[in-house]
């Protein structure tokens, strides 16, 4: 899954309140954040920064690439 914004930076992104990634994890604060979570299962997606939260649930096929554009 891909969490991609062009107007929000340095972002944290919690999966299932239990992993969290944010946007510098691969060492660049570019508005997108790239990790796996498995598959055929729902997940809980949050996104926050100051001022800032969005939350999601949504069912993820396996194999699939998914983006959420914010």
């Amino acid at each position: 899954m891909t969490v991609r914004s062009s107007w929000l930076s340095g972002y944290t992104v919690t999966v299932d309140d239990a992993v969290t990634y944010n946007d510098v994890s691969d060492g660049r604060l570019d508005g997108i954040v790239s990790f796996t979570v498995p598959g055929n299962q729902y997940h809980s997606v949050k996104i926050t920064s100051p001022g800032y939260m969005r939350s999601y649930y949504r069912f993820f096929r396996s194999g699939y690439a998914y983006t959420l554009a914010m």
